[in-house]
């Protein structure tokens, strides 16, 4: 029996449903297999570069590890007893490769002439060379006697440090140059072995600045002590330089070059006396740190007899301080003639002062200093030394010579430095040693300042047969030794 139209319509309509629904079902499970496909691809490709990653940085750590390890190799032959070394340097995908000429380290004195010269001495400059292990992650360097990295990034970082050492005002600074030309890549190893050990650099008796009998002797004096690298890894040393001293460090990007500055110390050891109105250049002092100060004083030929008119200063104006030491005769004869010595401060300008005096601080005496059977009279004045003690009080006008003391201060507390006693003066005592005077006052004016001479009439006192000796130790801003070596190696890649 045929079906009615409505029927019929139904029945189609219900075979039409059930066909999409197993269509839909088809669909959806080809679109969810492609899923299942794409997805492990990706986490397949993705899990690869991981992966590689993790290798690549692994082979990037086991270099710098090989590179500490040859480091501390390189330290027993060119700074050691060893004559040969050999580092494994393992399996890896990487290329080492020996360059002597990479990057140079250059040391130079800066205005070592003194105040007011702009003379420069070049005291070394050599190429580093450098061992460098190549991946396409970047770097690891053996250079200067540290183990630099750099990624691809170019972010360079310090692995292991350089051989400079800063303590305490001296620099060593033992060079180490890497020589050598060979590559290898895959397994092998690098053997090192000395060319040189120790040369000399600074100081060194028998060079000379040029232009000049002065030796390169320490303790330096006058100037700045510039060292400069030039690197791929510059960031890395300036960084190090920066972590390791108190210097200035300049980076210079274009160049690769990273630069610390030293300043080195003033007049520190013996010295001629200036002339009238001469200078001792005192510079880089630290604060309680005068270990010597003393000079020798000879009558000016017109004054020979016993030192009559003796009225000599050294003094120092540096911004609203002020400060002067004044030696004056006194009662004696030619050879025992008492010398008194005022000692004069002032930090607002002078219009109130701290003021210390002894009537008989010195005493000449007589040597027969050029053999000829007749004595000269001389003063010796050790102001670190000397047994005398000064009074707190006001001081006349006839006790300076430079300054003209206004106002005393009614006390004096000595608390600016760890090192001082607290005490207020004349409240707790009425009197200190010359030497304990001269220190605390020097910390005052410190870390620079000028010592100028002033003779009376510049005629009672031979500044030319005068002389004297100061010694002190720098602050951590300042270098008084260096240090300097060279050391050669030669490195081969098997």
């Amino acid at each position: 029996m045929q079906e009615s139209g409505p029927a019929r319509e139904g029945q189609l309509a219900r075979e039409t449903t059930r066909r999409e629904r197993g269509q839909s079902e088809l669909i959806g499970f080809v679109l969810l297999f492609g899923l299942v496909i794409a997805g492990t691809g990706a986490v397949v490709a993705l899990g690869g570069v991981a992966i590689e990653d993790a290798q690549g940085q692994s082979e990037f750590d086991q270099a710098e590890q090989v590179m500490t390890l040859f480091d501390s190799r390189v330290a027993t032959v060119a700074l050691g007893d060893s004559d040969i070394k050999t580092v494994s340097l393992g399996r890896s995908k990487g290329r080492y490769t020996v360059d002597e000429s990479s990057g140079y380290l250059r040391i130079v004195h800066e205005n070592h002439a003194g105040p007011g010269t702009s003379e420069d001495q070049e005291l070394y400059k050599e190429s580093l060379g450098a061992v460098v292990y190549h991946t396409d992650g970047g770097t690891v360097a053996y250079q200067g006697g540290g183990v630099w990295s750099k990624h691809s990034n170019g972010e360079a970082t310090m692995v292991s440090p350089p051989e400079f050492h800063y303590r305490d005002g001296t620099l060593t600074l033992p060079v180490i140059r890497t020589t050598g030309s060979s590559a290898s890549a895959g397994s092998s190893s690098m053997r090192v072995s000395a060319q040189s050990r120790g040369i000399p650099v600074y100081p060194d008796p028998s060079t000379e600045y040029d232009g000049s009998e002065k030796q390169y002797l320490n303790p330096v004096q006058n100037g700045r002590v510039v060292v400069e690298v030039k690197s791929e890894y510059y960031r890395a040393w300036a960084a190090f330089f920066r972590s390791r001293t108190e210097g200035t460090v300049t980076e210079d990007h274009e160049r690769e070059v990273a630069t610390v500055t030293l300043v080195t110390l003033g007049t520190n050891g013996n010295f001629r006396m200036p002339a009238e109105r001469g200078s001792i250049n005192i510079r880089g002092m630290a604060e309680h740190k005068l270990d010597d100060f003393s000079i020798r004083l000879r009558p000016d030929d017109s004054d020979s007899a016993n030192f009559n008119n003796l009225q000599w200063s050294i003094a120092v104006e540096e911004g609203r301080q002020q400060f002067e030491v004044h030696l004056r005769k006194g009662d004696g004869n030619k050879c025992e003639t008492d010398v008194s010595a005022s000692v004069y401060y002032s930090d607002d300008g002078g219009n109130t002062y701290h003021g210390w005096y002894d009537e008989d601080a010195f005493t000449t005496h007589c040597e027969d200093l050029d053999g000829d059977d007749e004595n000269e009279v001389l003063l010796d004045a050790d102001f670190l030394a000397s047994d005398s003690s000064l009074a707190y009080g006001k001081l006349e006008k006839s006790q300076l010579m430079h300054f003209d003391p206004e106002t005393l201060q009614e006390s004096v507390t000595f608390d600016e430095h760890d090192e001082d006693s607290g005490k207020t003066y004349p409240d707790d005592r009425n009197t200190l040693p010359l030497s304990t005077l001269i220190t605390h006052y020097f910390s005052l004016l410190s870390p620079s300042f000028e010592l100028t001479v002033y003779d009376k009439n510049s005629n009672t006192i031979s500044e030319s047969a005068s002389n004297g000796r100061i010694v002190y130790e720098g602050d951590e801003n300042y270098v008084t030794y260096l240090q300097v070596s060279e050391s050669k190696i030669t490195v081969e890649l098997d």
